[in-house]
């Protein structure tokens, strides 16, 4: 016995139990894929692509949350977007949002959710088919329906009394009365195909559930095709009890599905990777056939108890920006509501033409793994050396006056028409610098001058000789780096000021990001051992360890795996910071 049994999660036991009523029966691998919610907006990308849909939803992948996404929009959206932890799993899953109703201020406030889990569960040789591009389902909408098996549930870890000051008394009978440590809410999906169709008229009928709900239970005859079983987790913790409901205002949970998968690339997983896990394990990854954001994955129960203790904080590492969905999608409010928004194609949808550009002009430091920017090595003075020199390259390569200079010299061989590359942005100098081609900037005076032949006045600029000859441009390039200093030293400081600025960014976002990483072990470990400690009585009490053990379980067992847990947090957050400096 070890302090990590009190902290497996409901998923864990079940996938023990389960595992182990199958041994000798079937073959099976699962995948645990996390994440944290997209964004919150009242619409349905499969029901309703022209409007705003019936009620609130909780979506959890790329933050492409408006009717019209689709596949295309899902696979070619940028994977710093994704609030997933796979890279190659741009899918979108989501669900009706969780509310709390204050019975005294008669309002609804939007449950705020931990990580959520999306596995992927198939039976290994049974040739499991990937989602083909396009495809997209809902389940659960008719739970009690003939041969549907969604079982969905949610699960109250540590049940404790309900304290709300409005009372405990509720309305919905999905949601439990009590308040819990963690509530688990759960769901599983289809996982028999047609074989054919991408969707239906209902979104349902093109998939059913095998015909017992196992998931090694036989399809029937008219879905033969099998699919992986996607089994979707979202958590609340704590979870206070009392009244919630889903935004529908029901007590039914459903989610919807649409696949972001290139297909190719999830058949390879399915048929190659093997895990031997027949249910929903949080401590299956397939990890040499996916790519991780925030591995690599813990495996070890004696640290990671099943999963991660530094779980939550490393997906916020890499979380992107909330996404502005009164800007993006609607204007209305969804967080605290005196009224659920509700009612398909009733509201405003912000039309896509009037969308503004979510894209930064340039990299924008968000949180520490992700944070881009020049350098900040244990050796300032070299980086320093080196952001004037890697500045000159990535301004050439990002900035407006850089950009069209690196990219301006490449076009620079045909830049004898008019150097368009280079001339937009150092057009907008140029005019000036034309009359005095000797007094401005050089790069930037650079082209017009060749344009006005005056060139031969500053014969440092080899943007000048672009004209002449636009095959030295290619010299001109690294001439460029060598006569800028000489010529051009306004727009080099300026550039060097700006790189000076993005690496003081990043090094803050970095260190604020290790600092969250270090402040969050004390509220995983710390509990993890308080935990481990309290099984020890429990243990004692019931017999299940002697009175002559429970020191041993205390002094040993408990410490060493609090002492684990502590180290293991502490490297996985230096890890974090020192990966996230090198990535600057």
């Amino acid at each position: 016995m070890t302090g990590t049994m009190k902290l497996t999660t409901t998923a864990a036991i079940a996938a023990f139990f389960f595992f182990a009523n199958h041994v000798g029966e079937t073959e099976a691998t699962s995948i645990k894929m996390d994440y944290l919610p997209a964004a919150f907006a009242r619409t349905d990308p499969i029901i309703s692509q022209t409007c705003l849909s019936d009620h609130v939803h909780t979506f959890y992948g790329p933050q492409e949350v408006r009717p019209e996404v689709d596949h295309a929009t899902l696979i070619n959206s940028p994977d710093n977007i994704n609030t997933g932890n796979v890279v190659e799993n741009k899918s979108l899953y989501w669900h009706p949002t969780v509310y709390s109703y204050n019975r005294q201020t008669q309002t609804f406030t939007r449950d705020e959710m931990a990580q959520s889990s999306a596995y992927y569960i198939w039976e290994n040789d049974v040739n499991t088919k990937a989602f083909p591009n396009g495809f997209k389902m809902i389940a659960g909408l008719n739970p009690n329906a003939p041969n549907n098996f969604p079982n969905a549930e949610a699960e109250c870890v540590d049940p404790t009394p309900c304290t709300r000051s409005d009372g405990c008394y509720t309305e919905n009978t999905f949601f439990p009365p009590t308040a819990c440590s963690e509530l688990e809410v759960s769901m599983s999906f289809p996982t028999c195909w047609d074989g054919v169709s991408l969707d239906s008229t209902d979104h349902q009928s093109h998939v059913r559930y095998t015909l017992d709900g196992a998931l090694d239970g036989p399809c029937p005859g008219s879905h033969p095709v099998r699919l992986p079983q996607i089994q979707l987790f979202f958590r609340i913790m704590p979870y206070s009890g009392g009244w919630h409901t889903f935004s529908d205002m029901s007590s039914v949970f459903h989610a919807d599905y649409i696949s972001g998968w290139d297909a190719n690339k999830l058949q390879s997983v399915l048929d190659n990777c093997r895990t031997d896990s027949f249910a929903a394990s949080p401590d299956s990854f397939c990890e040499q056939f996916l790519t991780f954001r925030d591995g690599p994955k813990c495996t070890d129960e004696s640290i990671c108890d099943f999963g991660d203790p530094l779980l939550l904080a490393k997906l916020q590492a890499f979380q992107p920006p909330p996404l502005d969905v009164e800007n993006i999608v609607s204007p209305e409010e969804t967080a605290v509501v005196r009224e659920l928004p509700r009612g398909t194609c009733t509201g405003t949808l912000i039309p896509l033409e009037n969308v503004p550009s979510r894209a930064p002009s340039a990299p924008l430091p968000t949180r520490a793994p992700t944070v881009p920017s020049p350098t900040t090595s244990p050796e300032p003075d070299e980086d320093e050396e080196d952001e004037t020199d890697t500045g000159d390259e990535d301004s050439d390569a990002d900035e407006s006056d850089g950009d069209e200079a690196s990219d301006g010299d490449e076009p620079d061989e045909d830049e004898d028409e008019p150097d368009e590359d280079g001339d937009e942005p150092e057009d907008e100098d140029g005019p000036e610098d034309v009359d005095e081609p000797d007094e401005d900037e050089g790069s930037d005076g650079d082209e017009p001058d060749d344009e006005s032949d005056e060139d031969g006045d500053e014969p440092d600029d080899e943007d000048e000789p672009d004209e002449d000859e636009d095959e030295p441009e290619d010299e001109d390039e690294p001439d460029e780096d060598e006569d800028e200093p000489e010529g051009e030293d306004e727009p080099e400081e300026e550039e060097d000021r700006s790189v000076s600025q993005a690496a003081v960014a990043c090094e803050v976002s970095c260190w604020d990001g290790f600092h969250t990483c270090e402040a969050a072990i004390d509220s995983i470990c710390g509990p993890y051992y308080e935990n481990c400690k309290q099984e020890c009585f429990e243990s004692e009490a019931t017999g299940d360890i002697a009175e002559s053990e429970l020191s041993a379980c205390l002094d040993e067992w408990c410490m060493d795996d609090k002492e684990l847990c502590y180290d293991e947090a502490a490297s996985r957050c230096r890890t974090t910071r020192r990966d996230c400096i090198g990535f600057c």
